[in-house]
């Protein structure tokens, strides 16, 4: 940690409790990778290589007939086809174990491909980490105090507009813009997150990177698997970041000892409201939840979301139940309250190393 006149720099490191997604909001067809079950590992395609190397050898209408066959075994294709290993290694991008989520005996899934940057490298955005402290500290002013009224309006995205102007009564009190009256404006430009900002993370190699399935589990611990998976961080991998407080702009109440505090506040609460209603599948990793940011895709709706915090469990469950139900309308939450005593009525998992681990669960220090 480092200090000048207005700055304190610390180092944030979040460790991975289990699989971590943050998506490039790209999926992957069953032809656009190759499985080798040998190796166990799956090679993503590059779609202009592998066309450029199909008219070079005159494969062009084989490849057709092969995807329109309905065949997904893209490796096996290829090899049929008398590709060497050395035309095959070009036609890559990368490669990444395929861990618990392919084998040799199950059909291919939809993939869920990882954010990378420029140089097609795995990476955190500081922006995942300050979108889950952000909900963190919204609960924290939450607990002391309830300023306006929760969102109530029947359309989706009116209550989105309400939901934007109860959050600015927490967040967007400076005094950087006004009305013509000289009134403060809810308006992000007030915001007193701008004095925290949190650096991209350092690169992860591709050695980090597994493929994880995703299965839901209910509170009786009944879990069913779905056909997809997910690149994702595997568990005990080291993220660091750096992040910055500003105290031109910042609450000098507001310090890394603080947001460390509202974690914990926070974990205590999730597990006490949420978690403490599931019974844990079989064959699930015991994971902590002292001191953890939850973040990243199946992470679940109630990490992310402040309804339970605001309006207390009860009418936080009717509250959620409500919007799972026009969110999912063939999932069942209809009866989430009902029948499962909770909503949402999952919680995700993914398999590794033959145990199930919850998702986007991540250690935090801050120094």
């Amino acid at each position: 940690m480092t200090r000048t006149e207005h700055l304190t720099v610390c180092d944030l490191t979040l460790t991975a409790r289990g699989p971590l997604h943050v998506g490039s909001g790209s999926t992957c067809a069953k032809t656009d990778y190759l499985f080798d079950p040998r190796s166990e590992t799956v090679r993503m395609i590059d779609p202009e290589a592998l066309f450029q190397w199909l008219y070079s050898k005159r494969l062009a209408d084989r490849y057709e007939r092969f995807v329109l066959s309905g065949d997904t075994r893209m490796f096996q294709f290829l090899r049929d086809c008398g590709i060497t290993d050395q035309e095959l290694n070009s036609l890559c991008l990368y490669k990444v174990s395929a861990a618990d989520a392919l084998d040799d005996s199950h059909s291919l899934k939809e993939l869920h491909t990882f954010i990378r940057d420029s140089e097609n490298r795995v990476y955190i955005p500081g922006s995942s980490v300050k979108g889950a402290l952000r909900t963190v500290i919204l609960s924290g002013m939450i607990a002391k105090e309830k300023k306006g009224m929760w969102p109530d309006d029947p359309k989706k995205t009116g209550r989105a507009r309400q939901m934007q102007t109860l959050e600015g009564q927490y967040l967007n009190t400076l005094a950087l813009k006004r009305d013509r009256s000289g009134k403060i404006v809810n308006d992000p430009v007030n915001s007193i997150l701008r004095g925290l900002s949190i650096s991209d993370s350092e690169p992860v190699p591709d050695t980090d990177i597994i493929l994880v399935g995703k299965i839901d589990a209910n509170e009786k611990g009944e879990y069913k698997k779905l056909p997809l998976c997910r690149e994702c961080i595997r568990p005990d991998t080291e993220l660091h970041f750096k992040l910055t407080l500003d105290y031109t702009v910042l609450p000098d109440e507001v310090s890394a000892e603080t947001l460390m505090q509202m974690v914990q506040d926070f974990d205590r609460y999730y597990q006490q409201t949420y978690l403490t209603r599931f019974t844990p599948p079989a064959g699930a990793h015991t994971v902590s939840y002292q001191n953890a940011l939850i973040l990243g895709g199946g992470s679940g709706f109630f990490a992310k979301s402040l309804a339970y915090p605001y309006l207390g469990t009860p009418k936080g469950m009717q509250y959620t139940q409500k919007i799972m139900e026009e969110q999912f309308r063939r999932h069942g939450h209809d009866k989430d309250i009902t029948k499962h005593g909770i909503s949402p009525h999952t919680v995700k998992y993914g398999k590794v190393q033959g145990q199930l681990y919850p998702y986007g669960v991540c250690g935090v220090q801050i120094t």
